[in-house]
């Protein structure tokens, strides 16, 4: 950039000459010793997913025998309580064990073939389910109940059991949660997202995708928030799941400390408030219409 040159006419300029996918917001100055790699103090990263994704197991499934009942979480009933009551016919488990059957290799083993008909069912069950699951809307109780336990996270805690290979007693295993908001949830398509922006200082390796996981898991199952509160203090090893990768972007790097800096010389500090309006609007049109696709496509959660 030449001295004198008006910032926003060069990144239009350069934008000119870039696909849509890619886009220069805006050009401010800093000073000789910025590093933007060094000088990132913290960072935001964004999760949106399904709402869906927090609805409980489905009643047969292996994930339902572990789920708590209501009256043993000691909370007041859900809508989402209800919600698989009128979805699966008394027959869908008998017709899927058949259907399923009929993959093994042993004919011994094999249940009698479902006729026609049976099958006709069977799928246009499984195609109901799918509608009402996509159709789905978060009760206002239970997205009060998620939002309190990501607040769990906010703070320094050893995430040793949210990464992968970091021991309990390594120091590398503490981070610091500065905040997590979750907007109000939004649809897309048919769908209802959720979009989960969590502001760090620094992260490990899948600890945000376990994270989420560790909160789905939570609502779910119906095991609480305590067992969010345990993942953080015990230091016994857990396996707790990935959240699927489609939905996890980084938003923004931070530069706080840097900006102070940047001021005493009579520069603006580096602040991507100018830009929000801009950014919300790439989102919109380019990252999250790819994981809306990438997730319809492969029924991210549907069967979680």
């Amino acid at each position: 950039m030449m001295i004198g040159d008006n910032p926003e006419e060069v990144a239009q300029k350069i934008n000119e000459h870039l696909p849509p996918q890619i886009r220069i917001y805006g050009i401010q100055r800093t000073n000789n010793a910025f590093n933007s790699h060094i000088h990132c103090d913290s960072r935001v990263y964004e999760y949106i997913i399904p709402s869906h994704c927090f609805l409980p197991p489905k009643p047969g499934s292996t994930a339902a025998s572990y789920a708590q009942s209501v009256e043993a979480q000691g909370r007041d009933p859900e809508p989402e309580d209800n919600f698989w009551d009128n979805i699966i016919g008394a027959d869908f488990y008998p017709l899927l064990q058949r259907h399923i059957s009929q993959k093994k290799e042993a004919p011994e083993d094999r249940l009698p073939e479902l006729s026609a008909e049976e099958s006709n069912r069977l799928q246009k069950m499984k195609s109901d389910e799918t509608e009402a699951i996509r159709s789905y809307r978060l009760s206002p109780s239970r997205l009060g109940r998620i939002r309190s336990a990501f607040q769990i996270y906010i703070g320094t805690h050893n995430f040793h059991n949210l990464t992968i290979g970091v021991p309990a007693h390594s120091g590398h295993a503490l981070r610091y949660i500065m905040s997590i908001d979750i907007a109000e949830p939004k649809i897309y398509g048919s769908t209802e997202w959720l979009r989960i922006k969590i502001h760090g200082q620094s992260f490990m390796l899948h600890q945000i995708r376990k994270m989420i996981g560790a909160v789905l898991i939570a609502i779910r199952y119906g095991i609480g928030e305590e067992s969010i509160k345990h993942i953080l203090t015990t230091r016994t090893d857990m396996h707790i799941p990935k959240a699927p990768a489609q939905g996890l972007l980084l938003e923004r790097p931070v530069f706080t400390g840097i900006s102070e800096k940047i001021k005493k010389f009579g520069n603006e500090a580096l602040d991507w408030k100018p830009y929000e309006e801009q950014i919300e609007k790439f989102k919109e049109e380019f990252i999250y219409k790819s994981i809306f696709r990438e997730t319809t496509a492969e029924n991210m959660c549907v069967s979680y």
